[in-house]
């Protein structure tokens, strides 16, 4: 390719805000820090909520709107997620532009959450002078932790 052929490819004048680390870093961050509302949870909604962003220059979000929403309290929980984001300043040619920008968050209707359940254990062998003592008896607790 001769450098007049470079010369004439299309730029991209304007080029949009980007999340600091990119897609994977904005997917990582809306996965841990979402709290999928209780009532969701009970309903199993299932979706995207899809959101329109607007960023000023300095890579703030100065307003969000939903576009899509699923209700149950995941249109607020986007939007939260929304104001949380900061986003790397655009350089582009010098000129200071806000962008509009789409945003997906997912809710799949399940949160990872977990469940401990705590199990009194004593000695069979133990006496009830030893149980008004714990000092002197094998009892003890012990907790299961189940991951959902």
């Amino acid at each position: 390719m001769s450098k007049n052929q470079r010369d004439h490819r299309p730029k991209a004048f304007l080029k949009p805000p980007e999340y600091p680390g990119g897609s994977k870093a904005l997917n990582q961050f809306i996965k841990t820090h979402i709290r999928i509302p209780e009532e969701a949870i009970r309903q199993q909604v299932k979706g995207v909520v899809r959101l329109q962003l607007d960023v000023e220059f300095t890579g703030k979000i100065t307003k969000v709107h939903v576009l899509q929403g699923l209700g149950f309290g995941c249109d607020e929980e986007a939007i939260r997620l929304a104001w949380m984001l900061v986003f790397l300043p655009a350089h582009n040619r010098n000129l200071r532009v806000g962008r509009r920008i789409n945003l997906n968050i997912p809710f799949d209707g399940k949160a990872e959450s977990f469940q401990i359940t705590y199990d009194w254990v004593s000695d069979a062998n133990s006496s009830e002078e030893s149980d008004a003592n714990p000092k002197d008896s094998n009892s003890g607790y012990g907790y299961t932790i189940t991951l959902s």
